[in-house]
């Protein structure tokens, strides 16, 4: 009998370590559906809360789901102020991921539910991390400007909420509805980096914050989510619009990796980048 050796998967490439219900990803045409609904559809004709809705319950709510749901939101967007001391203490110059992590971990100390791992519990949590998530970043960054922190506001959706927490004010709603589609695009993609690495947390029945902390030390990489930080920084580097050939065909030269060009998943082309493509036209524009 003859042994055959192992097959080796660089980075688990083609290996099948789950199967979902919430999200579907077609390579081959750049095709994304959520629960079911093409991606494109839900851009357009979804706000961020129903969407939520949808990917945590599985089908679009009904008006009395959905206000039982915003209700919900709002009674979670507020900040412990454990977690204002937590950001007193750490360093200015702490990247706004590692504030992040550090506060979803602090967070699970403070859940005296944490390690109750009951479906009920762990939907009630998801929702909570949800709704503080943009509380917690708005309040890091005008922790590290000097400025006082904004509480969120129950008159405003949870988009609009994030900018008058960071700023003061809400934008016009070209802005809102460009960033709730962003939103909606980024809010599921199968089993990628960071979902992986938080369900390798959540197998070993660790608790929901542990799985979640896992998940943005993995979403923070270059290679992965941090890979828009990366693309804003090229941008400043490119500086105007008539040095960007000039400065691809150097970095091409260099063999540079060059970020925002879609991702590796897709054969041709990422779906998403056509929805967002004529809000970066239009606002860049502006």
């Amino acid at each position: 009998m003859t042994l055959q050796p192992p097959i080796y998967h660089p980075g688990l490439e083609g290996v099948i370590a789950g199967i979902s219900s919430i999200c579907d990803v077609d390579p081959e045409t750049g095709g994304l559906l959520y629960r079911g609904y093409p991606v494109e559809e839900l851009s357009v004709q979804a706000t961020f809360e129903e969407l939520a809705y949808l990917l945590f319950i599985g089908r679009l709510p009904s008006r009395a789901d959905l206000d039982a749901f915003l209700i919900h939101l709002s009674q979670n967007r507020a900040l412990p102020g454990q977690l204002l001391t937590l950001f007193q203490l750490l360093p200015a110059s702490t990247h706004p991921m590692d504030a992040l992590r550090s506060a979803i971990s602090m967070l699970g100390c403070l859940d005296p539910t944490a390690t109750d791992h009951s479906h009920k519990a762990n939907l009630s949590k998801a929702i909570h991390l949800t709704a503080i998530i943009p509380t917690i970043i708005a309040a890091h960054y005008r922790q590290v400007r000097g400025q006082p922190p904004i509480n969120p506001d129950p008159q405003f959706s949870h988009c609009e909420n994030f900018f008058q927490m960071l700023t003061g004010q809400v934008p016009d709603g070209l802005i809102i509805k460009a960033f709730t589609t962003s939103m909606i695009l980024y809010a599921e993609h199968e089993l990628n980096a960071s979902t992986f690495s938080a369900r390798v947390t959540a197998s070993t029945l660790s608790d929901l914050y542990s799985a979640i902390t896992s998940a943005i030390g993995t979403l923070k990489g270059p290679l992965h989510g941090g890979a828009n930080e990366q693309v804003i920084r090229m941008l400043i580097e490119i500086d105007r619009p008539e040095r960007a050939k000039r400065w691809l065909q150097e970095a091409l030269g260099k063999k540079k990796r060059v970020p925002g060009f879609g991702h590796r998943v897709y054969k041709r082309g990422d779906g998403r980048a056509l929805v967002i493509k004529r809000f970066s036209k239009e606002l860049g524009e502006r």
